[in-house]
């Protein structure tokens, strides 16, 4: 099984959160990117001697579809892709968000991105001033495959959407954004003539 997208809760570092295909995930659908079950976001807690314990299934988030890449805002909220299945009408990657509640997650709804309704968005990620959120998309105007995005936060809301460039995007995909706090963006790509396959590059704003 495939385990992976690690990403810490807080600065503490005492929860860790991760996606897995895992028997131990929800419904009993398989993938057809992957072949192997949908992925569920399961999580690790460390005990009072500091040893990590078992993975648990997080509640609230999971459902029978594919959900994965979790990231977290220190406003308490959860981001996550979730990949919708409809027999009657394909559908792509969607973010959907969390807001926690003391230990407990609640029911993770949608956050639209735009009116396009055919494009995939996925991978979230929020920049260290909590003002944007960055994801991936094959929507139209990129530059081939799928590129890196953002949007501006405005509340429970999302403002308009940006590319990030040539200097970012290739023909090829870039995917899975995250941010240290000092602000530099780290992402994958095929299409920037690396080692093989998806490398990882890193890239800081422009002041």
């Amino acid at each position: 099984r495939s385990d992976y997208s690690p990403m810490f809760s807080d600065s503490e570092a005492e929860e860790l959160y991760f996606t897995s295909t895992r028997n131990q995930a929800t419904g009993d659908d398989y993938s057809k990117i992957t072949g192997m079950k949908n992925g569920d976001i399961f999580c690790m807690r460390k005990d009072e001697q500091g040893k990590w314990k078992l993975p648990e299934l997080v509640q609230g988030v999971n459902t029978e579809f594919d959900e994965g890449t979790p990231y977290f805002s220190a406003n308490g909220k959860m981001y996550l892709t979730v990949c919708p299945t409809d027999p009657e009408y394909p559908r792509g990657a969607e973010i959907w968000v969390s807001n926690r509640n003391d230990a407990s997650w609640g029911k993770a709804t949608k956050l639209k991105i735009s009116a396009d309704t055919l494009s995939s968005y996925a991978h979230p990620c929020i920049s260290p001033d909590e003002g944007w959120i960055y994801f991936t998309s094959d929507m139209p105007g990129g530059f081939g495959g799928y590129d890196l995005w953002r949007a501006k936060l405005e509340g429970n809301e999302v403002g308009g959407v940006e590319n990030l460039g040539a200097s970012i995007n290739s023909a090829g995909d870039e995917l899975f954004p995250t941010f240290r706090p000092t602000g530099e963006l780290y992402f994958s790509s095929d299409g920037k003539g690396g080692v093989g396959g998806l490398d990882i590059y890193s890239a800081v704003e422009d002041t």
